[in-house]
């Protein structure tokens, strides 16, 4: 395609040489290029990437010509324009700024610089060039982080890496987050696995709040009361009524971290929530309901 694209550009304007590179963003010195120059005449004109026509043109978003690069006082102090005499040229940028590229032409076929109706050709083609390149652009991109296509469809920010691995766990909870199903995440402490339960909850449609419960740090008397809430006088230290994690995450998201510590007795209890979105708080003979969506953690194989 870029090959075509330069051919037909050249057709055009009636230039000798050229060539359209795309650089990308993110990538230093990853340049997609297709040329009708030869490779040091490339070299030449790249060495001014920094303050020449095609730095000029990729730093200001605007197009740069010059009539004869050899007697422009802008370029004609430069070794490589008096080496490879670089005559006429019109570097336009492709994109808005920043550019993600440029069309670069030189030497008319016809003795003379570009005119008017030439540089507005020039510089039409590269913004209908635009669109196609930013999507080259993607497809190298995904080539060198496997985890773009999915960091999109998820708020990841957190979750670092560019691994195949992580690539394979963003893929999974692409999948998973919209859904509204209960998860189970199993890894070692410190993995991480609070930020993916966050990952999950920001990344889906509930609105609301993402609570968390360490099971593993309560007094497995107080467990239940923190889980389901109590009411008034339901225990020693319950002198009103208490919310509970299910439903102060109601709308929301409720991450259980190490739930293999639940006391088997709640673990029934939660068990029985997860089946329907009924509970009972303590000292209550009233079940209550809540939709919040559950997501645990644990460093053990709970099988």
């Amino acid at each position: 395609m870029l090959e075509q694209s330069l051919d037909l550009i050249l057709q055009v304007v009636g230039a000798r040489r050229g060539f359209i590179e795309l650089r990308h963003p993110e990538l230093p010195g990853v340049w997609l290029r297709s040329t009708a120059l030869a490779t040091h005449e490339v070299d030449a004109v790249r060495q001014q990437v920094s303050s020449g026509i095609v730095g000029e043109a990729l730093a200001s978003g605007r197009t740069v010509q010059t009539a004869s690069a050899m007697n422009d006082p802008r370029f004609a102090s430069r070794a490589s324009v008096q080496q490879h005499q670089i005559e006429a040229a019109v570097c336009a940028p492709i994109g808005p700024t920043p550019a993600v590229g440029v069309v670069y032409v030189q030497g008319r076929v016809e003795i003379g610089p570009f005119e008017e109706d030439d540089v507005r050709r020039v510089e039409l083609f590269a913004r209908h060039l635009a669109p196609y390149a930013d999507r080259l652009l993607e497809r190298q991109r995904a080539q060198h982080d496997p985890t773009q296509r999915f960091r999109r469809l998820l708020l990841a920010d957190g979750l670092v890496g560019r691994s195949p691995a992580m690539a394979e766990l963003l893929e999974q909870l692409s999948l998973v987050a919209p859904l509204d199903l209960s998860v189970l995440l199993v890894g070692p402490t410190g993995g991480g696995k609070t930020e993916v339960a966050r990952v999950l909850h920001e990344s889906s449609r509930r609105k609301g709040r993402f609570v968390e419960l360490n099971c593993a740090a309560l007094p497995s008397e107080l467990v239940e009361s923190e889980l389901f809430g109590a009411e008034k006088g339901a225990h020693s230290t319950a002198t009103g009524r208490v919310v509970g994690k299910v439903e102060a995450a109601r709308g929301g998201t409720l991450f259980l971290d190490e739930v293999g510590e639940l006391p088997l007795p709640s673990q029934a209890k939660l068990l029985q929530f997860l089946q329907g979105g009924q509970y009972w708080p303590l000292g209550s003979s009233t079940p209550k309901q809540s939709d919040a969506r559950i997501i645990a953690a644990t460093n053990v194989d709970l099988e």
